[in-house]
């Protein structure tokens, strides 16, 4: 089983806007265009920016003006998007442009439980530690007034940052839902594009898996341990009606953003004020479910499985944060991990971070140990997308993983394939490699000789890019032998010979015209014979009709005619075409003529 785990620097690698950072210059943009003296040009260049795409597909509500009323309901006055924005602020003036969510929640969630604490204290044994006030001070003035920080009035505030906590993750999901789901994605990573995963799990938001390397959805093989966007987001019409977001918005989503245990053993079970904020409380409200445990016991019941098993981690730190996760997965016998990295620095950070997950010792004896089990390697440099490329991929890895449990999921696949192939979309075929590729899928599963007539059509009508070697697909087989299957260099055999032709009539071409750019220049003379000759064979490039596109043809007639055959020219023209009864040759024998005076006018002949 081959299970990818992905992170936030997947959705980067992509290209796509994914950092808190991104969604902060989303949210002033918006305070922006909406309290702007031209509120409504403001508002609409806004829309052009963010949610074109969304509005094109039509699964946004059919009245703007509901999603704009409930961004300015959920942002206007949320305590956490403030205070987002202010640390935000204070890292510009530093030249630092980033901010981590969780940790400032957690840094105000541990400020506010120490000055209750403190609080709770001082009554108890009127001792102050001005230290520990000051410093809890420093971090939630920022946060909420300094009147309601008092003894008496403290504890007033953790509903109203519960709710804001809500109301920003519900302005978050608007952001990926409306705008990064439906960007047009430019790049894949070739670690992705050319390897076959058979589960999915996500810590990220979006579907951008999805979107880009599959064209089947199959949410058993997903896990998004942090939860999704939902598609339909009518929601937002009711929170048009009603100002209660937990009851009209929080029953749907089951996105997670918040933070871990901070609390010792003696506390955390007992004092239960900040439990909406922590990650574990969320997954279980929200049901975030724990599809990859289902895959580790199918590792341990299914025979194929207990051979060769690998994690392939891409695009994420191995924060601490998600220990429990990575140690489940990382130290489940019988799996392989390989950690992708983009560069040195990253390399040392999931280093770091991977040592405070496992331990120094469990980290050295996996790497380096006997019996090693942890790579890490330098993901491929990413590629530009060329349409149709990265889709038909994913559909041949999704051949190459059959027959999938149960039959519907392999008729989805199919089918799709066989409305490609009716539709005769190059685009999607997008090379002649590429459907190689796909005839080489099909036949392993016996179904070559059902579409070889099939794709070899399309494979012909695709641009010619070179000679294609067998090696390209030759693999290992049972018996140890490396070797391309019979059908697939049948089918690579035909592309080659029809590119072989494709290239030999080119050259045929080229040869011509330096022929005709040769005669036309030289300063013998032409006899009758010759001459006609050669006019007929230049008109033979026209296929019996006139094309602007075959201008130069004529080009070198009229050359050759004025120029080398100027004596016998109109005399040889007229015998051809009393010689011919067929009407089209008599078109074109005149207007070879008609061409030799317009040349002969301009070039004072």
């Amino acid at each position: 089983m081959n299970i990818l785990m992905i992170g936030n620097g997947f959705d980067l690698e992509h290209g796509l806007p994914t950092k808190y950072t991104d969604f902060l210059k989303f949210i002033k943009d918006f305070n922006q265009a909406y309290y702007s003296p031209h509120n409504t040009t403001a508002l609409q260049e806004f829309e052009n920016i963010y949610f074109s795409a969304a509005f094109r597909s039509g699964i946004c509500p059919s009245d703007h003006e509901t999603l704009i009323n409930a961004l300015r309901k959920l942002i206007y006055g949320n305590l956490w998007i403030n205070y987002f924005i202010k640390v935000h602020d204070e890292h510009l003036f530093l030249k630092e442009n980033w901010i981590d969510f969780e940790s400032e929640i957690s840094s105000v969630v541990q400020a506010m439980d120490r000055l209750i604490k403190y609080y709770a204290d001082y009554r108890l044994t009127g001792v102050e530690d001005t230290a520990l006030y000051h410093l809890c001070m420093e971090t939630l003035t920022k946060f909420v007034d300094k009147e309601s920080l008092k003894i008496d009035k403290i504890k007033s505030n953790i509903k109203p940052m519960i709710f804001d906590l809500n109301r920003l993750i519900c302005a978050l999901e608007i952001y990926i839902a409306y705008y990064i789901n439906h960007m047009n994605i430019q790049y894949y990573n070739p670690d992705i594009f050319y390897n076959a995963f058979d589960k999915i799990i996500s810590f990220n938001y979006s579907y951008t898996y999805w979107r880009l390397y599959t064209t089947i959805h199959n949410g058993a093989n997903y896990h998004f341990v942090h939860g999704y966007t939902r598609s339909d987001l009518r929601f937002l019409e009711n929170l048009e009606k009603s100002p209660n977001i937990l009851e009209n918005y929080m029953p749907g989503n089951n996105m997670v953003l918040g933070i871990d245990e901070f609390l010792s053993d003696d506390r955390k079970d007992k004092e239960t004020a900040f439990l909406p904020f922590k990650k574990y409380y969320q997954r279980i409200y929200k049901n975030t479910t724990n599809n990859y445990k289902n895959w580790l016991k199918e590792i341990d019941t299914n025979p194929e499985f207990h051979k060769r098993n690998t994690l392939y981690i891409f695009g994420h730190s191995l924060d601490v944060t998600d220990g429990d996760i990575l140690r489940d997965l990382i130290n489940h016998k019988g799996i392989n991990t390989v950690i992708y990295y983009k560069n040195k620095k990253q390399l040392e950070q999931q280093i770091t971070n991977l040592v405070k997950v496992l331990g120094s010792d469990t980290v050295i004896e996996k790497v380096y140990g006997n019996d090693s089990c942890i790579t890490f390697q330098q993901q491929g440099k990413r590629q530009i997308k060329v349409e149709g490329e990265v889709l038909l991929q994913s559909t041949i890895l999704e051949l190459n993983a059959m027959p999938a449990p149960g039959k519907e999921l392999d008729k989805a696949v199919l089918n799709f394939i066989k409305e490609k192939i009716e539709e005769k979309n190059l685009k999607y075929f997008s090379s002649q490699h590429m459907v190689i590729s796909l005839y080489d899928s099909l036949q392993k599963l016996g179904l070559g000789e059902k579409y070889f007539n099939k794709l070899l059509p399309i494979a012909c009508k695709l641009p010619v890019n070179s000679t294609f070697d067998y090696e390209q697909w030759a693999y290992t087989h049972f018996d140890n032998s490396f070797k391309c299957d019979k059908d697939t260099m049948h089918f690579i055999d035909c592309v080659n010979e029809h590119n072989s032709n494709i290239v030999i009539s080119d050259q045929s071409k080229d040869l011509k015209n330096l022929k005709y750019d040769h005669i036309s220049n030289q300063r013998i003379c032409l006899d009758k014979t010759p001459y006609s000759q050669l006019v007929k064979e230049i008109l033979s490039n026209l296929d019996g009709y006139y094309c602007g596109s075959y201008d130069k043809y004529w080009n070198y007639l009229v050359k050759i005619s004025c120029g080398p055959a100027k004596k016998i020219a109109r005399e040889a023209i007229g015998e051809l075409i009393n010689n011919t009864d067929d009407d089209c040759d008599i078109i074109q024998y005149n207007h070879l003529l008609r061409l030799m005076d317009e040349y002969e006018y301009k070039n004072g002949n």
